[in-house]
C-alpha cells in the first residue's frame, strides 16, 4: 500500500489536494490540522496544549506533533495520506526511524503572490474540513462533501497569519525539500493551474515516478 507525504506552504492546496488523491487510491488521509483544531474544540490535552501556538500562527512543538500523528498513523498501517506531518526535519527524521516501509512525497510549488491571494478567499467546512473558495462557493453555504457543515473563513486566514504561518514555513519546513530530494522521494509537482489538472500531475507522478507534463 502506498504511503504519500504532502508539502507545501500554506494555502499551498496540500488539504484538498491530499484529500482528492485519497479518495482516488481508497486510503485514509489525515490533515494534521483539521484534526488539531478538532481536538481543540473538544478541549482535548492535545487541544490545550496546541492552541496557544495556534492562535499565533506557529508550528506545535514536535513532540506534540510525533505524538498526535504517530498515533493516528499506528491505525492506519495498511497505508495513508498525510497532510501537514511532518512540518520539521526532526518529525521527518523521526518519522523514518519509526516507519519500516519507504514513502513519497509530494511537494505543491506555489508562489508567494499566488498563496496571498488564495489565503484571503479561503473557506472552510466547521465540520469535515473540506476546503473551497469565495469564486467557487459564497461565505456560510453548505459544504460541498458533506452537506451538513457550513464553508466559512478560518479565524488564522488574514494577512498577519498568514505572514507569521510563511514565515514558520520557510525556516522550519522548507529543508524538507532537500532532505526528501536528497534520497530520491520528492516529486516536485508545478501547483499553479486548475486543481483537476494539478490531481491529474500528481496521480501520475504516483503512477510514473514524475509528474508527466
Amino acid at each position: 500500500m502506498e504511503r504519500i507525504i504532502f508539502l507545501g506552504p500554506p494555502a499551498s492546496g496540500k488539504g484538498t489536494q491530499s484529500q482528492i488523491l485519497a479518495d482516488r487510491l481508497g486510503l485514509p488521509n489525515l490533515s494534521t490540522g483539521a484534526l488539531l483544531r478538532k481536538h481543540i474544540t473538544e478541549g482535548s490535552e492535545i487541544g490545550s496544549l496546541a492552541k496557544p501556538f495556534m492562535d499565533e500562527g506557529q508550528y506545535i512543538p514536535d513532540e506534540l506533533a510525533i505524538r498526535m500523528t504517530w498515533e493516528w498513523v499506528c491505525l492506519n498501517s495498511e497505508g495513508w495520506v498525510l497532510d501537514g506531518f511532518p512540518r520539521t526535519l526532526e518529525q521527518a527524521k523521526k518519522l523514518d526511524a519509526l516507519l519500516t516501509d519507504s514513502v513519497k512525497v509530494i511537494y505543491l510549488d506555489v508562489s508567494l503572490d499566488q498563496l496571498q491571494s488564495r489565503i484571503l478567499s479561503r473557506l472552510q467546512c466547521h465540520q469535515c474540513g473540506a476546503v473551497s473558495s469565495n469564486g467557487i462557493h459564497e461565505k456560510g453555504s453548505p459544504c460541498h462533501r458533506c452537506k451538513s457543515g457550513k464553508l466559512l473563513s478560518r479565524e488564522d486566514d488574514n494577512e498577519e497569519k498568514f505572514k507569521n504561518r510563511y514565515e514558520f514555513y520557510q525556516r522550519l519546513s522548507e529543508p524538507l525539500i532537500d532532505y526528501y530530494q536528497s534520497s530520491g522521494r520528492l516529486i516536485s509537482i508545478p501547483s499553479a493551474s486548475s486543481s483537476e489538472e494539478i490531481s491529474k500531475l500528481i496521480f501520475q507522478s504516483i503512477q510514473y515516478g514524475k509528474a508527466q507534463i
